[in-house]
């Protein structure tokens, strides 16, 4: 903390020092701009204004440190009297901001390794000169600038002389610097071998509860390791498991889905079934209803046969009647009379034959339509078993997504056992250094405690 305030206060000592250096510059060179102004207003009065570029000369030459010198007009002046000589016009921005403000500018700068100080100060128009009113012979308002001087100052000397008192200072911190050190060896020689005792004391009984404590960290790590590898088998174990899981399970999901594809064929030729039997049934009624139609014709025939029949017969007795001139109607009426008896025992057997086939189609029916009953039932059934049939694929899927995230787990889990018996490892070969090293420190600890008690 000393030496930090001791250098600190070095380190203020110089600004000051360099800013009373550069508050005697900026005094010096108002004096010579005060001088300049002078004597410039004495050649305008005495008429020999020419040769103020000798009078600068001079300037330049007999004042130390001046490495530039001009004198340059305002805008005012050289509308009045002309631009002047040259070097009379302002050059840079700092000149035209000068003559435009009518304030002081100053700028610190480097040339050469020489530090330098450029103060630019104007001439301002004012009513009260020397005894002499500056608005009789000049353009402008009072306050205005007619002109500027720039002048550069070498601050070279005043650089020397700041570094020739902060090294003096320097000198005097390094001696009271080297006092103190030397109060504060003989203070803390007393005072680090105390506590280089009490650190040995420590350091001792810390360097045997680190080799105990290392001891039981490498038993318990060898422990930790056995452990890990036996947990490493296990996981690889279930691992196995758990991917003979994941097959049969997806084999299982495959057979799932195969099924239910048959199901959906299965259905859809149950259902051309239902629709052939519906078809079947349409037929059937079609048959019945011609039956019916048919026996009603046979009905018909047969009515005509008697009639037939009986007209023969009547026939027959006429032709009895009418004797001799009768035979030939009546051989006509008694094949009439038996062709009319043909067709009676024609249409009662066709009859017979078309109420067995509306009976027998009216069984038929009975039997398609308990099959289609039978179809529906079915076909309502394999509905179901496929709509749970794809619940089971839905579930197989997922238990295969599950026992795959599970195999991934335990996948990482066997890694991290792995990496695990890995440190365990890792941890006793530590623990063994570590132990290592706790003796070695004890053995420094005896070195430091004999180098104590020698010294």
């Amino acid at each position: 903390m000393f030496i930090v305030l001791s250098l600190f206060d070095i380190y203020l000592r110089s600004r000051k020092q360099d800013e009373l250096s550069l508050n005697k510059m900026r005094s010096y060179a108002q004096g010579i701009a005060n001088s300049l102004n002078s004597s410039l207003s004495t050649f305008d009065k005495l008429g020999v204004a020419d040769v103020r570029g000798s009078a600068l000369a001079n300037f330049r030459i007999n004042v130390a440190g001046i490495r530039e010198l001009r004198v340059f007009r305002g805008k005012a002046i050289t509308e009045q009297f002309g631009p002047g000589e040259e070097g009379e016009q302002p050059v840079d921005e700092i000149d035209a901001k000068v003559l435009a403000t009518g304030k002081q500018i100053e700028k610190l700068f480097s040339d050469g390794g020489e530090r330098r100080l450029r103060v630019v100060i104007p001439f301002l128009i004012t009513n009260v000169r020397g005894g002499v009113n500056c608005a009789k012979c000049h353009q402008g308002e009072p306050g205005t600038a007619v002109g500027a001087m720039s002048l550069t100052l070498s601050l070279k000397e005043a650089d020397l002389h700041a570094a020739k008192d902060t090294r003096n200072q320097s000198i005097v911190f390094f001696v009271e610097l080297l006092a103190l050190i030397a109060v504060l060896d003989q203070t803390l020689r007393v005072f680090v071998m105390r506590k280089m005792e009490a650190i040995g004391a420590g350091m001792e009984s810390n360097s045997t509860v680190v080799n105990s404590t290392s001891v039981a960290v490498s038993e318990s790590s060898n422990g930790l390791a056995k452990t890990a590898g036996e947990q490493d088998d296990a996981v690889k174990g279930v691992l196995k498991t758990t991917e003979e899981m994941a097959a049969s399970t997806k084999k299982s999901a495959e057979a799932a889905a195969l099924s239910i594809v048959s199901m959906g064929e299965a259905s859809r030729l149950l259902q051309e079934g239902l629709d052939s039997s519906a078809e079947m049934v349409g037929a059937m009624d079609a048959i019945a209803h011609g039956s019916a139609n048919t026996a009603k014709i046979i009905k018909t025939i047969d009515e005509i046969a008697f009639q037939t029949n009986l007209l023969a017969l009547y026939a027959s007795v006429e032709a009895a009647r009418a004797g001799e001139h009768g035979k030939g109607f009546a051989v006509v009426a008694e094949e009439v009379r038996n062709l009319s008896a043909r067709i009676s025992s024609a249409a009662r057997e066709t009859t017979q034959l078309m109420t067995d086939s509306v009976r027998n189609t009216n069984n038929g029916r009975e039997l398609v339509k308990q099959v289609a009953d039978a179809l529906k039932n079915v076909s309502s059934t394999t509905a179901l078993v496929r709509v749970q049939m794809e619940k089971n694929g839905v579930l197989a899927g997922k238990t295969v997504e599950g026992l795959a995230n599970l195999g991934e787990l335990m996948r990482k889990i066997d890694e991290l056992s792995g990496g695990f018996a890995s440190s365990s490892k890792d941890l006793s070969s530590s623990s063994e250094l570590l132990s290592a090293q706790a003796r070695d420190l004890h053995r420094l600890v005896e070195g430091l405690e004999g180098l104590i008690k020698g010294g």
